[in-house]
C-alpha cells in the first residue's frame, strides 16, 4: 500500500512568492515588533494610540495593565536570548 503525499509547487510564480516571504519576514515582521509599521491604529481600550506601540515595553498603549509581566518576561528573554548570542558569537567567532 502507497501513501501519496501532496507537496504543493510554484513553479511559474516561485520567484515572486520568494520574494514575497522574504520582504514580510526579513523586513516587515522586525518593523511591526519594534513599532514601526503597524496596521492597527487603537490602543488596547479601542482608543487611538498617540506613541508608538511596541511588543516590548510593558507600559505601550497595547497592552492593558493587567499584562505588565507577560510583556516584562517576554522583553527580559529577548535581551537574554540577544546577550547569549552576543557572548556565543564572542567565544566561538
Amino acid at each position: 500500500m502507497s501513501v501519496r503525499v501532496f507537496v504543493p509547487t510554484f513553479s511559474l510564480c516561485s520567484h515572486r512568492i520568494s520574494a514575497q516571504v522574504f520582504t514580510h519576514l526579513v523586513i516587515g515582521w522586525p518593523l511591526y515588533l519594534l513599532g514601526l509599521a503597524s496596521t492597527g491604529k487603537l490602543g488596547h481600550d479601542g482608543n487611538p494610540l498617540s506613541s508608538i506601540a511596541d511588543h516590548y515595553r510593558p507600559w505601550s498603549a497595547m497592552f492593558p495593565a493587567r499584562m505588565w509581566n507577560k510583556v516584562a518576561l517576554s522583553t527580559f528573554g529577548v535581551v537574554a536570548l540577544l546577550a547569549v548570542l552576543l557572548k556565543l558569537s564572542l567565544v566561538y567567532g
